[in-house]
């Protein structure tokens, strides 16, 4: 029978099958077709999104002095398009648009060149603003914006690197631009603070000499607050201070975007300081800040730390919270100084620095929990300490007064302490999944009886008043372990006892006259039957584990009888119970088998057993558990 070619038909789409094919096609070992988005995380689209609205955005923003958006300059427009268009190379080429020689390196160079116009474009305003002093040529908001997303677009993507060992220049290539572009934000910010006070000494008389010197020693604190978590994340091999870094850039595009158009002067940055302004009205270099940011927090920068997931975002929290605090205490300064710079008023500024102080003690005390205790400990602290800062943080930001509402740089931190910073707090502890992995597999530690009396009611236990006399003991009553005060314990129930068994050679015990120990008597004395066990406890109490028991003679069975002649009949306290005495309960090489034993069948050792050093752990939680006084505080003095 000879092959016949299968006929095209519409359900081919017009296709002829393969050489050698039958009417029979066997697709059942036929790979399935590759998803072009496979492998691509969501971080990438998430920035981006970003970017992409960073760019669109800062066209409707102030570009310069004058008051002129960036959609209206040419030469500002094209290269933001530009920009836009690097944003669909990665999308074109899993689509197949490129030809077969174009690569991922081709990508990643391609989003560079397409970027690097809007750099140029911001230099080129720089220049203008430095050179011209007939007018206040500045750098507008729109400079801020888009330069961060055009910088966002330009680095590569989680999926667009290789290996650390193979790929290592382009992470070593963003780091120094990252650093680069701190250090231009540092110099030029220094070099706007001299300028500055050249023109305020310039026009200061003596009766304003000390106005001039507050001014200047607010502006270089709000400075240095703000230039502090630029140059850390830039230089730091860690991600916990570039998540900050974020946060801080996020209030300050918050705030670019929300003042645009109401006071140009405080949304521009210019080398030359403005006259009629004392304060701080931006400085220059600030508008670098959310570029810093983008790239000390991209992928390919990121990865040179090889910190723990989990472990990364509990740094950031601290990180954060000590932001927090640091911009707090200097807001508040800052406003202080204000009163004598500005002539502020005093019912404006006074509650703000007081708020801005309360805000700074709730981020110390969320840190000080993070630093005291383990992450799942803490974490139910922290959250309900960052909660009651955004409540404050929303009186703070309905305050009026002075540079709170005036100035560019006061505005980013005044939302930054009362908003972003606690609300980053928030997500880092809640959102990452490596988070709520390590949370799950490490919960916090449980107290004793659960901590159910702090939220659920019961009974309250009944007190006995001191004029009311106290029932006589039912037994002889011996003392305590720790106080060396008497405490009566009842005797066992006598229907469980056993016949009386007693032992003539044992000698007979009676309180010493110091009342602090028991002495043998020179007649005998019946002695407690041997294995009767006391009242039966409700509670299992945890088995000795082979590593708990630790010597072969653990495991031997020895009758209450030799227990009772082993006792040293002279203990110090004398007491005993279930055939059991103190010194054996006290006694290190008693083995923990026998120490369970001792726990349910003589309560009154109880203590003797919760101060012996080689107690297993599991048995001193359950007799933390037990709520006794006595064991309490045996226990408390086993950890002093």
């Amino acid at each position: 029978m000879s092959e016949q070619h299968a006929t095209p038909t519409p359900d081919q789409h017009g296709y002829p099958p393969p050489a050698a094919a039958t009417d029979q096609i066997d697709l059942t070992d036929a790979p399935a077709p590759a998803k072009p988005f496979e492998g691509v995380p969501d971080s990438d689209y998430v920035r981006d999104v970003i970017s992409a609205l960073l760019l669109l955005v800062s066209l409707q923003l102030v570009w310069n002095g004058e008051g002129n958006t960036a959609s209206g300059i040419a030469w500002v427009l094209a290269p933001t398009l530009l920009s836009v268009v690097s944003l669909a190379l990665p999308y074109l080429a899993r689509f197949g648009a490129f030809p077969t020689s174009w690569t991922v390196h081709t990508t990643r160079r391609a989003r560079v060149l397409l970027n690097l116009p809007y750099v140029l474009a911001v230099v080129a305003q720089v220049v203008i603003d430095a050179s011209v002093r007939s007018r206040l040529e500045a750098v507008g908001a729109a400079a801020a914006l888009g330069l961060a997303g055009a910088l966002l677009a330009a680095t590569p993507r989680a999926s667009e690197l290789g290996p650390v060992e193979q790929d290592r220049a382009v992470t070593s290539t963003w780091s120094r631009v990252a650093a680069l572009l701190a250090a231009l934000s540092g110099v030029g910010l220094l070099a706007w603070l001299v300028l500055y006070v050249v023109e305020m000494t310039s026009r200061t008389t003596s009766g304003s000499r000390t106005d001039v010197i507050l001014a200047l020693v607010a502006t270089v604190l709000v400075a240095l607050a703000l230039l502090i978590p630029v140059l850390a994340a830039a230089l730091g091999r860690t991600v916990a201070w570039s998540r900050a870094l974020v946060a801080l850039a996020v209030a300050h595009l918050l705030v670019l975007f929300v003042t645009d158009g109401d006071q140009v002067r405080s949304v521009v940055e210019t080398v030359h300081p403005i006259r009629d302004v004392a304060f701080l009205p931006s400085g220059f270099g600030l508008f670098l800040l959310p570029a810093v940011a983008v790239i000390a927090a991209s992928p390919a920068v990121r990865r040179r730390t090889s910190q723990n997931p989990a472990v990364a975002w509990f740094d950031s929290v601290r990180v954060t919270l000590l932001l927090q605090a640091l911009l707090a205490v200097v807001l508040a300064v800052a406003s202080v100084l204000q009163i004598w710079v500005g002539n502020g008023r005093v019912a404006d500024l006074v509650p703000a620095a007081v708020v801005l102080l309360l805000i700074a003690g709730l981020a110390l005390g969320a840190l000080s929990t993070v630093g005291r205790k383990s992450p799942a400990d803490a974490r139910g602290t922290v959250l309900v300490l960052m909660g009651a800062s955004l409540v404050t943080g929303c009186v703070l930001l309905g305050m009026d007064g002075g540079p709170l509402s005036a100035f560019l740089p006061f505005l980013v931190i005044r939302l930054a302490v009362a908003l972003v910073l606690p609300a980053a707090v928030f997500l880092a502890l809640t959102v990452p999944d490596p988070v709520r992995e390590y949370l799950a597999a490490n919960p916090r530690t449980p107290r004793p009886g659960d901590g159910a009396a702090a939220y659920r009611w019961s009974p309250r236990p009944e007190r006995v008043h001191a004029s009311r006399p106290a029932p006589a003991p039912a037994q002889q009553s011996y003392p305590t372990a720790v106080s060396g005060h008497e405490a009566a314990y009842p005797p066992a129930p006598q229907a469980a006892q056993p016949p009386a068994q007693s032992s003539p050679t044992a000698p007979g015990l009676a309180p010493d006259a110091s009342g602090y120990g028991m002495v043998p008597t020179d007649g005998a004395s019946p002695v407690q039957p041997a294995g009767v066990a006391s009242e039966q406890e409700t509670t299992v109490i945890p088995a000795a584990t082979d590593t708990d028991i630790g010597a072969p003679e653990a495991h031997e069975i020895v009758s209450p009888t030799e227990k009772v002649a082993l006792s040293d009949p002279i203990d110090q306290l004398g007491r005993e119970e279930g055939g059991f005495t103190w010194a054996q309960a006290a006694d290190p090489t008693t083995p923990a088998a026998t120490l369970a034993q001792i726990v349910q069948d003589a309560p009154s050792l109880r203590a003797a057993v919760a101060s012996n050093p080689t107690t297993y752990p599991a048995l001193l939680e359950w007799l933390a558990q037990l709520g006794d006084p006595e064991v309490d505080a045996a226990l408390a003095a086993r950890v002093n």
